[in-house]
């Protein structure tokens, strides 16, 4: 028991290879959220989860084509749901609680079920809890949406080649919902925060 108590109060553990282990019950303090309006994480994280991002997943998104994954778990007797869109295809789970007859997506082949691996597999290695990505459906280049249990944000990070250097630090939106607050990371990385919809 005080192995587990000392660990957890030690905080994170770097793992080899990257990513992070926290002990059950306890905290990565370069991952609580700054609860400002809007919130967002803390400068660290945000370069950790960017450096983390561009070495495991955006590499696999680039090489399979990727223009969309979705990867929900099941909830509220809702099944998981898959969506897969690369350059081989569209792909989706069938199952009724995820297609709706006229969905033009296909479903998974044997191919695309591999390729769907290969990126969360990328994902998880990541460390990043990544659960969509997307390529131009929210701006330009690709971003990288963030599990969360929030009903009011969504965060997301975004990779957009030939972002100026002269970027500016910060670009607050006024949307009809509420502000939106991306945040230049580091070269062609930003973050954003957004209400949700």
């Amino acid at each position: 028991m005080a192995a587990v108590v000392g660990l957890t109060a030690a905080g994170p553990i770097e793992l080899p290879g990257g990513g992070r282990f926290v002990m059950p019950g306890g905290y990565d303090v370069h991952s609580l959220i700054n609860q400002g309006e809007p919130p967002v994480f803390p400068r660290q994280r945000q370069l950790d989860d960017v450096a983390d991002l561009e070495r495991q997943v955006l590499p696999v998104a680039d090489d399979l084509g990727l223009t969309l994954y979705i990867d929900e778990g099941a909830a509220w007797s809702r099944p998981a749901c898959r969506v897969f869109t690369w350059s081989h295809g569209a792909f989706r789970d069938r199952d009724s609680g995820c297609a709706n007859p006229d969905d033009p997506e296909l479903p998974f082949d044997t191919e695309s079920e591999a390729a769907f691996t290969r990126v969360s597999d990328a994902i998880e290695h990541s460390g990043v809890n990544v659960h969509r990505i997307e390529k131009g459906g929210w701006g330009p280049g690709t971003s990288f949406h963030l599990r969360d249990s929030s009903w009011r944000w969504n965060w997301y990070y975004s990779y957009v080649p030939g972002t100026p250097a002269d970027a500016p630090e910060e670009v607050r939106t006024e949307t009809g919902l509420g502000v939106r607050l991306q945040v230049h990371v580091s070269g062609d990385w930003w973050f954003t925060v957004e209400p949700d919809d």
